[in-house]
């Protein structure tokens, strides 16, 4: 099974190869399948779709920076494992953040605490007037008015 890491190490050495196209669109499908199956199961109404692609974001990420020259296994079923498990702490950590912030604004909401929304947010551009100068002269300045 050395043919797997020679494989991977190929497609580290050459990340524009055909073969890393290959691997990188296989784990890329596959941990995009595994993120959907979590939002709908396991982490059900805490992962929007902005929060999906970050989470597989992410993951390709850390893929990309070290985690394949890391992987120790010797199939490809081992592999995706591997992959299936960077998802599932991914997702799930995500998912955790969610929770929390939704319990700080249950919290503050019951506190009375005023709840920081956009609409009690002022404008950035309210209150400020700017009373620009005009370069022209008067007489210049009222012909272009007119």
């Amino acid at each position: 099974m050395a043919s797997l890491h020679a494989d991977l190490r190929r497609v580290l050495a050459d990340r524009r190869s055909p073969e890393a196209t290959s691997i990188y669109r296989t784990l890329l499908a596959f941990a995009e399948r595994r993120i959907a199956t979590l939002a709908r199961g396991r982490c059900r109404g805490l992962l929007a779709e902005a929060d999906r692609e970050e989470v597989l974001g992410e993951v390709l990420f850390q893929l990309t920076e070290g985690a394949l020259g890391r992987f120790r296994g010797e199939t490809m079923a081992e592999l995706l494992a591997f992959v299936r498990t960077m998802c599932d702490r991914t997702a799930v950590r995500r998912a955790q953040r969610r929770l929390r912030e939704r319990q700080t604004v249950e919290d503050l909401a019951a506190e009375g605490t005023e709840v920081w929304r956009p609409s009690c947010l002022p404008r950035p551009d309210e209150g400020v007037e700017i009373e620009a100068l005009s370069p022209l002269d008067e007489a210049d300045r009222v012909y272009l008015e007119a």
